[in-house]
C-alpha cells in the first residue's frame, strides 16, 4: 500500500511499452489509415452525425483533416490540433481513439512482469484485503489518450480476490 500522498503524471509515453503510438507514430498512423480509406473516414462522420445525408460532406472533412494534418508537417496530433482545434476537435478525437482500439490489448498489459511498470505499481499499491485498495494514498494527473492505466488496475483488482465483483471493483477504484 502507498501510504504516503503521491501524485503520478502521466503522458503518453506511460503506455509506449505496450505498444500503443505515441508523437509521430500516432501521427504516422492516423495518416496512413486515413488516406484514401474512406470507410475509416465514413466511421468517422458516422460518429459525427446522425443524419445519414450529412455523412459524404463529413467524410469529406474528415479527408481534409487527414491531408491537413499530414501536410502540416507537425510532428504529433497534439501540435496541429494546438492551432486547429475549433476546425478539427472532435474528429481529432475519434481518429485517435480508432487508432487506440485496435491496439488495445489486455494480455499485453499484465505480460512481462519484470519489465512492466504498471504490474509494479499494482504490487506497491496492493492490500490485504483488496477491498482496502481505495485506502492507497495516490492521485493520477493523466495526459494520455488511451485507458490502459484504468484498464490494468481494473482487471487487475477485479481478478484479485473472488470476493470482488465487477461492480465493486469500480466502487473501489
Amino acid at each position: 500500500m502507498i501510504r504516503k500522498n503521491t501524485v503520478f503524471i502521466l503522458g503518453a509515453g506511460a503506455s509506449a511499452d505496450f505498444d500503443y503510438p505515441i508523437g509521430y507514430k500516432l501521427r504516422d498512423a492516423i495518416c496512413h489509415n486515413l488516406k484514401d480509406n474512406r470507410p475509416k473516414a465514413e466511421k468517422i462522420a458516422k460518429a459525427l452525425t446522425e443524419d445519414e445525408e450529412d455523412v459524404p460532406y463529413i467524410t469529406d472533412a474528415v479527408q481534409k483533416f487527414r491531408d491537413c494534418f499530414y501536410y502540416s508537417s507537425e510532428l504529433t496530433i497534439d501540435a496541429f490540433i494546438q492551432n486547429n482545434y475549433e476546425a478539427y476537435v472532435d474528429i481529432t478525437k475519434l481518429a485517435i481513439a480508432q487508432e487506440l482500439v485496435e491496439v488495445e490489448d489486455d494480455e499485453a498489459l499484465h505480460a512481462n512482469p519484470k519489465e512492466n511498470w504498471y504490474m509494479n505499481l499494482y504490487q506497491a499499491m496492493r492490500t490485504n484485503p483488496p477491498s482496502d485498495f481505495h485506502r492507497n494514498n495516490v492521485s493520477f494527473i493523466t495526459f494520455n489518450y488511451d485507458l490502459s492505466l484504468d484498464q490494468f488496475m481494473h482487471n487487475s483488482l477485479l481478478h484479485s480476490s473472488t470476493a470482488i465483483n465487477d461492480e465493486s471493483c469500480k466502487q473501489i477504484l
